[in-house]
């Protein structure tokens, strides 16, 4: 007998489970709120019924076996709510749901977590958070936070909570779809998530529409697992100031792709604003067998925004495929700004695959983009699309581009600044590839192009050019390669305002490409197309008329530069402007009027480019060779993804 009660003692049997339902409102802890007085604990499932407000003011459930389920609500439109108010507790409190072992895409008898017809409100403080954790914390036990799928309205809002082990590569930690109506809401701001999954947004709208409060702002998520956001056919969504560091991501074959992650707009997709997050990989991109892991991609949304973000990568060379991956087709991915991000450690910084003949008005201006594996900047189809304001600087693998163009029509490459390492073979501005892509109607134009082993390539591809000229060279091996076969696919041999001088940088060494008094690019661009704004966001022209460049020369030294993170987002810092894991400043900040090159930038620094060129690998320097063309191929066949892309989801 005695064994026998020893056995239970640490073994304790599942039939002491009990449902447990509330009875009135009130707090968690006081008997007089549940069913038969008993306040749910280990072992049990809650359910909060319709009607029913619950206050958290306990711990609930232990390490030792903790929650089954936590339900509030029972029916479509509840009113039931989850509350927790930090500021009016004594401390901060912890959920610790039951887990016992492996499951699939977080279903089956060892998922818990909490589901909700009703309202989940829950307004931690830094000193009082709430924690949510599950027992098990191997990654065999799922946990979730789920909107019920037959619920047609959603309120949750989640405020300095901790997540703690909830959700993994496969499956989300949050998961909510539908907030389209004014008084529903999605509000996730200044949580904590560790070891984590993502969170799963669909068909939502945000009131800039006139629908729900949506907000994921100035979270934290440390040694992430998958995508931090996963959204789809969403409108009016702000994704801004958060910082993720990813640790794991599923194998290749599975579901997501970026660390901000879209599927298919579906017609719908708009408006989306992604601006001011952190975005740290540890995923070794240089590795062909590693999953395909981008920063951000964005396919089929149009009339969107992407803004002052820090792309990098950590303990690795190249931590992202593309730093920031724009994708659509058939009108569904026009008006889309790229704009302050300062991009490293990628294989692409920019990616653009939006089609060779709708799409129009694609912006990449003002990024600072610098030691990566292929290209800074591949568009391997793209229609108008806009490249002005860019500094493109550091490592590039041999045999590479700062800007590379496939398949384009109508492209505009204006006053950037571009320079190169003068490895063999790597090239500044490179057109088309034979058999590959063809580009037409090229515009280079007021751009400085220094230290390249080619300046300007264009190869025998068939490529043709609206405008060459303004633009200054200095320190090349070849400032033009002209590989076309026919006198119409030649770069005109008539260019206006090339200057062959010393731009006079401020002080190459660290990386600041800012112009001198007395550089040959000051009053030296054409004004036709050319920005108004400088890197910067400093007027154009300051003078007698706009300078040759992305720095437009003034007396008066630029603003200011922001901190390396947005608000209340310092943890990643150094205390030197650069963040943990990698080089540059933090992301610059923008005008409140939205130009597509208003605001201004953070300085920069010392890039790392003899350090990564020492570590390349033969195989892998065959592969990443031949990676834009491996895309390009692959795309073409399948329409979107290959062997070496995402797969279709």
């Amino acid at each position: 007998m005695k064994s026998i009660l020893l056995l239970m003692l640490f073994f304790p049997l599942e039939s002491v489970a009990a449902t447990i339902t509330s009875q009135a409102s009130g707090n968690w802890s006081a008997p007089s709120t549940w069913t038969g007085g008993a306040v749910p604990g280990d072992g049990d499932a809650a359910i909060i019924t319709d009607g029913h407000q619950v206050t958290i003011d306990q711990n609930i459930g232990s390490a030792g076996r903790g929650l089954l389920m936590l339900t509030v609500g029972k029916t479509d439109g509840s009113d039931a709510a989850l509350k927790y108010d930090g500021a009016s507790q004594p401390s901060g409190y912890k959920i610790v749901f039951a887990g016992t072992g492996k499951v699939e895409s977080g279903s089956g008898q060892n998922a818990y977590g909490i589901r909700f017809f009703g309202i989940v409100d829950i307004q931690g403080t830094a000193e009082r958070p709430l924690i949510i954790e599950p027992r098990v914390q191997d990654g065999t036990a799922y946990t979730f936070i789920q909107k019920e799928p037959t619920s047609t309205h959603v309120d949750l809002s989640l405020r300095q909570t901790r997540l703690r082990f909830l959700g993994d590569e496969n499956a989300p930690a949050i998961d909510v779809n539908g907030a389209r109506r004014v008084g529903e809401r999605v509000v996730l701001i200044e949580n904590r998530m560790e070891q984590s999954g993502f969170i799963q947004l669909a068909g939502v709208v945000g009131a800039e529409g006139g629908g729900a409060t949506l907000r994921v702002s100035r979270n934290t998520a440390i040694d992430h697992k998958g995508p931090f956001v996963q959204f789809r056919a969403a409108r009016h969504l702000t994704i801004d100031e958060n910082q993720i560091t990813l640790a794991s991501f599923a194998p290749k074959g599975a579901n997501g792709q970026a660390m901000i992650d879209s599927r298919r707009g579906d017609g719908e997709g708009s408006s989306v604003k992604i601006i001011g997050n952190i975005l740290v990989s540890q995923i070794d991109a240089d590795n062909a067998d590693s999953p395909r892991v981008y920063g951000i991609w964005l396919e089929g949304f149009s009339s969107s925004e992407i803004r002052a973000n820090r792309i990098s990568a950590k303990g690795v060379a190249y931590g992202h495929q593309e730093g920031i991956a724009v994708s659509g087709g058939a009108g569904d991915a026009a008006n889309i700004l790229i704009d302050g991000n300062i991009i490293s450690g990628a294989i692409h910084g920019v990616g653009i695959h939006t089609g060779l003949d709708s799409n129009p008005e694609i912006k990449v201006t003002r990024n600072r983009i610098f030691d990566n594996r292929n290209e800074h900047i591949f568009i391997s189809d793209g229609y108008q699309v806009r490249i002005a304001n860019n500094v493109l600087y550091g490592f590039l693998h041999s045999g590479q581009a700062g800007i590379l163009l496939y398949n384009t029509n109508q492209v505009q490459i204006i006053n950037n600044t571009l320079v190169g390492i003068q490895a063999p073979s790597v090239v500044g501005i490179a057109i088309g590839n034979e058999g590959i892509g063809v580009s037409k109607n090229v515009t280079i134009k007021n751009n400085i192009l220094t230290h390249w082993d080619k300046a300007i390539q264009n190869r025998p591809a068939g490529n043709s050019f609206q405008t060459v000229g303004y633009n200054l060279f200095s320190s090349n091996a070849i400032d033009y390669e002209d590989r076309g076969k026919t006198k119409d696919s030649q770069i005109p041999p008539v260019r206006a305002g090339e200057v062959f001088a010393d731009p006079l940088y401020i002080d190459h060494l660290k990386a600041n490409f800012h112009i001198q008094a007395g550089s040959p690019a000051i009053d030296g661009a054409n004004s036709v197309q050319a920005p108004d704004r400088d890197v910067d966001g400093q007027a154009r022209p300051n003078g007698a008329g706009f300078d040759i460049g992305a720095d437009e020369y003034s007396k008066e030294a630029p603003k200011d530069p922001p901190p390396c993170v947005p608000s209340g987002q310092s943890t990643l810092c150094d205390g030197g402007g650069a963040i943990a894991g990698g080089d540059a400043a933090g992301p610059p900040v923008t005008d409140a009027a939205g130009s597509d090159e208003g605001g201004f930038g953070c300085g920069m620094v010392q890039s790392r480019s003899s350090e990564k060129g020492a570590r390349r690998s033969l195989p892998g320097d065959l592969l990443f060779l031949a990676f834009p063309l491996f895309y390009w191929f692959f795309r073409k066949k399948s329409g979107r993804y290959s062997s070496l892309s995402p797969p279709p989801q």
